[in-house]
């Protein structure tokens, strides 16, 4: 869950877009390029396809966006216009670029359901797209069925909201999601927002959970901060800011992480295409968070009778949710136990996804059903 501060002034925006399209357009191109071992294709593929034909070219493609071609600038002269949501189309240009041309291929959309031993459920954070933590799904894999989804109302999840049902909504969702895979019980694993999606199900369907495990999740009683709030007012608003500065924002728990210079780089870069080819959408988020503000989570903790592992990074590290807002998850889930993941914060599932596979694959081993 990456909240940012809003744009009092969109005029900010320009400057930093133009050296943001013209600069760490080019140098995320060649490091992934670099990376995959396709260096030395890098100028041949620049030279045959410029900044102007490569949004006209992307922009022609069957079912990729849903506007006409535009030809230029897209970033710069729609933020310029006022109209952010343009600007997550400019960002997937970007992502799609690269996936064309190295032929690395992130599935947006589908389920993810891989591996075998006991079926463990992931549920997204407020974002809603699996996509974003791709590496801790490969991970898990290796330990278990793992399987995963986009929530209801992002693109791909084939799933839409019905305004009468609320949250529920996402209960719903997760039954079909249970069906599909041809699966009665299952463990779960809520991150982040869908540690609320986890718990309430796991307390209103106890026969289809098996082991319950939330991480880096805000418990009941959680409200947002100034920023925060400031994002649930006005998302559109507040996404490029969030966009052009959630490297910035992130980097202590990256630097803590990573020792190694060039593995903090290769990290940015790669989450940030996993990121820009599954967009997420502002409004949505923003309409999930308010839809929390207005629930009682706190009876559903008194429910749960499944074994509970509560997950979260160092407290110095996760700028997104309070660590000991997660903590509370301890005390209110009976016989809950916990787990600190050490240098990192918030995305520890995809800055040290072997270490987060090992800590939930071993729990869902043991309690879960086979």
């Amino acid at each position: 869950m990456l909240l940012c501060e809003p744009v009092e002034d969109i005029d900010e925006l320009v400057e930093p877009l133009r050296a943001f399209r013209f600069t760490l357009r080019d140098a995320l191109r060649h490091a992934l390029l670099y990376m995959t071992a396709y260096d030395g294709e890098a100028d041949a593929i620049e030279r045959r396809l410029g900044g102007r034909q490569l949004l006209e070219y992307f922009d022609t493609q069957p079912r990729l966006f849903d506007h006409a071609p535009n030809a230029a600038d897209l970033a710069f002269d729609t933020v310029q216009a006022g109209d952010q949501r343009l600007l997550l189309r400019w960002v997937q240009h970007t992502a799609l670029y690269v996936t064309l041309e190295i032929g690395v291929s992130y599935p947006v959309g589908s389920i993810f359901d891989k591996g075998a031993g006991p079926p463990l459920i992931v549920i997204p954070g407020v974002q809603g797209r699996w996509e974003w933590v791709r590496p801790a799904l490969d991970h898990l894999q290796s330990r278990c069925r793992t399987i995963s989804y986009s929530l209801c109302g992002d693109l791909g999840s084939a799933c839409t909201q019905d305004p009468a049902r609320g949250f529920d909504n996402y209960l719903d969702q997760l039954d079909r999601v249970f069906e599909t895979a041809g699966v009665e019980r299952a463990a779960l694993c809520g991150i982040s927002y869908g540690g609320f999606i986890a718990l309430r199900y796991a307390a209103s369907r106890p026969e289809r959970v098996s082991a319950l495990a939330i991480v880096s999740s805000p418990a009941p009683g959680w409200t947002p901060n100034p920023i925060q709030s400031a994002y649930i007012a006005s998302p559109l608003r507040a996404t490029p800011r969030f966009i052009l500065s959630s490297p910035v924002r992130l980097w202590p728990e990256i630097r803590a992480a990573f020792a190694a210079p060039m593995d903090r780089v290769s990290f940015i870069l790669q989450h940030g295409l996993r990121v820009a080819a599954a967009p997420m959408n502002p409004t949505l988020m923003a309409g999930r968070i308010a839809q929390q503000q207005q629930m009682d989570f706190c009876p559903d903790c008194a429910r749960v009778r499944v074994p509970a592992l509560i997950v979260t990074g160092e407290p110095e590290l996760d700028k997104v949710v309070p660590v000991e807002s997660t903590r509370r998850y301890v005390d209110m889930i009976p016989g809950a136990r916990y787990a600190l993941m050490e240098r990192t914060g918030h995305l520890g599932l995809v800055t040290q996804p072997g270490k987060f596979a090992a800590l939930v694959g071993n729990f869902v081993r043991e309690y879960g059903v086979t």
